[in-house]
């Protein structure tokens, strides 16, 4: 009886230590980040990119419209942020490159009820990897 009491309190332990990986438990690949419901979803064009002052190699970026991919009466600039804090288990990408179109992924900000950018990719990426460019249902 004790052996199976210490068997069951041991395994009761081990499975309540958190892990190194603990934090990307809800990680959704690219490919399933960009082929969610969005309210928008635009191609842009990047107009200015600065590397942020911070822990991080974070950065920012400004872009203007260049076209409509799905919705509509979406504004005509942006400006995102891509954090490359290793917590934020997100799929890193370079500081984004003045003139280079990006895949702007818009959701309502709940507050706001205005569309903002949610996730963002480069162009080339999203036809990888993105059902509305690849075709593939």
């Amino acid at each position: 009886m004790f052996k199976t009491l210490t068997c069951v309190f041991s395994t009761l332990i081990i499975l309540s230590v958190p892990t190194t990986v603990s934090a990307c438990r809800m990680y959704r690949s690219e490919y399933t980040r960009v082929n969610s419901a969005y309210g928008a979803v635009i191609i842009a064009t990047i107009t200015d990119a600065q590397q942020l002052d911070d822990a991080f190699p974070s950065w920012r970026a400004s872009a203007k419209l260049n076209q409509i991919v799905e919705g509509r009466n979406v504004p005509t600039s942006y400006t995102f942020v891509n954090y490359d804090a290793p917590e934020a288990c997100r799929y890193k990408q370079p500081i984004a490159k003045i003139g280079e179109d990006w895949v702007l992924y818009l959701r309502y900000h709940p507050e706001t009820a205005i569309l903002t950018v949610y996730e963002a990719y480069p162009l080339s990426l999203a036809r990888k990897i993105d059902k509305r460019f690849t075709g593939q249902p």
